[in-house]
């Protein structure tokens, strides 16, 4: 959490909690009328859409809405056998330099 509270200290009106329980509970107690979720890839979108299919079921009130990421967010996927090194991912700008220093 404290990565995220680093990298987003510019931004007074984001707050960084935790909670335990369901996320749509945490929305509801939150006051939330949608939950963002971000998308890397088309293979992140079958769990994604699961769970927010089962969010609505839970609570119809509480949208769920999809951000699909900038390309400069996608990491590659290759076989293993291609995967690139963590050096050539990082000399590519495919990782914040906050990130890399933890």
């Amino acid at each position: 959490m404290s990565l995220l509270r680093e990298s987003l200290k510019k931004y007074p009106d984001i707050e960084i909690e935790a909670f335990d329980g369901l996320l749509v509970d945490y929305a509801v107690q939150k006051n939330a009328q949608a939950i963002l979720r971000g998308m890397r890839a088309v293979s992140d979108f079958e769990y994604e859409f699961q769970m927010a299919l089962m969010n609505r079921r839970l609570n119809r009130n509480v949208q769920t809405v999809f951000l699909m990421t900038g390309l400069r967010w996608i990491l590659p996927v290759l076989p293993s056998s291609r995967k690139l090194p963590a050096l050539a991912a990082i000399s590519m700008g495919w990782f914040r330099p906050l990130f890399i220093k933890s």
